[in-house]
């Protein structure tokens, strides 16, 4: 926000998270936001970041072990994660429900947070020309809006690890934030670029 001047979240004093929330997912960006600031990390530090693809996601959520259903196992997610149990969280009240970064513990790769408190936006392997009713792309990112992991204002039933939603690309809201990908020194990770179509007269 400061070094380049792009507008800070809706819910940042001073360009700053509000005071007590400095530990806390950053929520109230989207889509392009994430793709402003990974394209200016990555040209900063000379590695690339990006979000992860959905399946990346499910693979780290789970850590090497198959047939779970959730991050920590199978056992009932009441106090495990961060989620809406009751069906009665409102936005308007996220500074209620949404807790730290680290509040729950890791899974055994040492990653925290892989599910409940704030959606996690990833990236869908769609194949963009072959999709239905697309007629222009103006951004690279325009028609991806997959999300993994629940939220705290979401049942249990989106915290899954195979679990998946979805929401526009433009969309902010105070349950959806992002976890990076960053590539190790030296990567060759390719760029993907959609197809483009020309119709024939």
């Amino acid at each position: 926000v400061r070094a380049t001047g792009h507008a800070a979240p809706e819910h940042f004093i001073d360009g700053a998270p509000p005071k007590g929330f400095e530990n806390h997912p950053v929520i109230y960006v989207n889509r392009y936001d994430v793709y402003d600031y990974t394209q200016w990390r990555s040209g900063k530090e000379k590695r690339i970041y990006r979000l992860p693809m959905a399946a990346e996601h499910e693979y780290a959520a789970k850590a090497g072990r198959d047939g779970l259903k959730y991050v920590w196992g199978d056992a009932d997610p009441k106090g495990k994660t961060n989620y809406d149990e009751t069906g009665d969280r409102a936005f308007a009240n996220w500074q209620k429900y949404m807790k730290p970064v680290k509040s729950y513990a890791a899974n055994p790769w040492g990653l925290y947070d892989m599910s409940g408190n704030v959606w996690q936006m990833v990236g869908n392997e769609y194949e963009l020309a072959g999709r239905q009713w697309i007629f222009r792309l103006t951004h690279p990112v325009e028609k991806d809006g997959g999300v993994a992991g629940g939220s705290w204002a979401r049942s249990a039933a989106y915290l899954p690890v195979n679990s998946r939603s979805g929401t526009s690309a433009g969309i902010r809201h105070p349950d959806l934030g992002c976890r990076l990908v960053r590539e190790p020194l030296g990567s060759t990770h390719f760029k993907r670029q959609p197809r483009r179509l020309a119709a024939l007269p």
